[in-house]
């Protein structure tokens, strides 16, 4: 039976927790066993069972301790700022024992009091005197460690953690827990020193190249941007004629041999396809409008005109990536 189950485990539960609730647990299992007794009689049953179990005494009620005095109060508060881990936790722990003092001041013993506020005013300030300490330690290492990883300067970076260190050890290594995080990003700093310094020692190995370059494409791109005006007018519709078109076509397909000819670096390749693109377009839009005057088709001169700003649209397209690739890199 599932109630007599449930009076067994409530007539062990005081002995199997130590007597505790037990004086709850009685309670119930007497509840349990008027239930049983019921249950009994509606089967019929006549017999009843007679079991003698050792009650445990509950344990015995501890007194509530009175609340502590303000001294008492005062005491504790100066007992946990001297042993607690957090600075901000010391400092709100000193400023509420003093000002318990301040407002207590007429019912505390004097001597006392004035010893109680003397050391929780001295602890204050000195652990305000670190905070600052340390807040002027990481503002200066980080702003020399940043300064000198914008030049690539990993020396000077070393040099910024090193002393870093040494000056945490000089403060008595008060702030592990703000250390750990200084520490933390003057190694992010060092480390992107490092990598500028690199890619700033590879650039001086691509600088050459790529000013040759920019040398070779000068007159490509000094004959687009001659050839604006003429693209100007076969976009717009607005010209040119025919002589001044052959002129025109014929220097830009001069322009693109030279271009073709030249083997760009690496870093430049892309800009050399775009270049080579712009020229492309170009002496298109001179032979589509070429046709177009012969022909008389209006719908050429349209596909010579979208073809023109194709060439000028890639044109200054090109001028700004081989300005981008001829700068050094910057810091990231």
């Amino acid at each position: 039976m599932l109630a007599e189950r449930a009076l067994r485990v409530l007539a062990d539960w005081p002995r199997q927790h130590y007597g505790y609730r037990s004086e709850e647990a009685r309670q119930i299992q007497a509840l349990v066993e008027e239930v049983v007794s019921d249950l009994r009689a509606k089967l019929g049953e006549s017999h009843f069972d007679l079991n003698l179990v050792a009650g445990i005494a509950p344990p015995p009620s501890v007194p509530i301790l009175p609340p502590p005095s303000l001294q008492e109060s005062i005491e504790q508060a100066l007992t946990a700022a001297n042993l607690g881990d957090s600075p901000s936790d010391r400092v709100s722990l000193l400023q509420s024992a003093l000002a318990l003092l301040n407002e207590g001041r007429a019912t505390l013993p004097r001597k006392w009091a004035g010893t109680a506020k003397a050391d929780a005013t001295r602890a204050l300030k000195e652990e305000l005197q670190v905070t600052r300490a340390y807040t002027d330690l990481r503002t200066k290492a980080l702003d020399r460690a940043s300064h000198a990883a914008a030049r690539a300067d990993v020396r000077g970076v070393e040099r910024t953690l090193a002393e870093t260190r040494k000056r945490d050890v000089q403060l008595g290594g008060r702030r592990p827990d703000d250390m750990i995080a200084v520490i933390a990003a003057l190694e992010e700093r060092l480390d992107a020193a490092r990598r500028y310094r690199l890619a700033l020692d590879q650039w001086t190995v691509k600088e050459e190249a790529l000013h040759s370059y920019r040398d070779a494409v000068r007159k490509p791109f000094d004959e687009l941007t001659r050839a604006r005006p003429t693209l100007e007018d076969i976009r717009t519709l607005a010209g040119p004629d025919r002589s001044r078109l052959a002129t025109f076509r014929a220097r830009i397909t001069a322009s693109l041999e030279r271009v073709r000819r030249i083997d760009p670096p690496a870093d430049a390749s892309p800009v050399h396809g775009v270049l080579t693109s712009a020229l492309q377009m170009a002496q298109s839009a001179a032979r589509l409008r070429q046709d177009a005057i012969v022909s008389g088709n209006l719908r050429q001169a349209w596909d010579a005109s979208a073809a023109a700003a194709g060439s000028l649209m890639l044109a200054d397209r090109a001028r700004a990536d081989l300005e981008r690739v001829l700068q050094p890199p910057l810091p990231q």
